[in-house]
């Protein structure tokens, strides 16, 4: 029950302590911690531009996928029964 709550939170804090990793901390002048923002934010918007072009490339894998297996399904024949007189 708790599990879920946690998971959630670790997954939605994850691309944050990237970030934060990948920006030198500031001291406590208030321009390096400026700096710092800025930089998280910056990688954060490009973790998101990111993610948003691999969705992007998924969903037109999956389009691509569809439309084959449609193009497939179409070329099959079609069986059409022969007609009986009489009924």
């Amino acid at each position: 029950m708790i599990r879920r709550p946690a998971l959630a939170l670790i997954f939605a804090l994850l691309p944050l302590s990237t970030a934060m990793a990948a920006c030198p901390p500031g001291t406590r002048s208030v321009q390096e911690t400026n700096n710092r923002i800025v930089c998280i934010q910056q990688e954060l918007a490009q973790d998101t531009a990111a993610k948003a072009n691999q969705f992007r490339w998924n969903n037109f894998q999956s389009e691509w996928r569809q439309n084959q297996m449609q193009q497939r399904l179409d070329a099959l024949p079609q069986f059409n029964p022969t007609p009986k007189f009489g009924e």
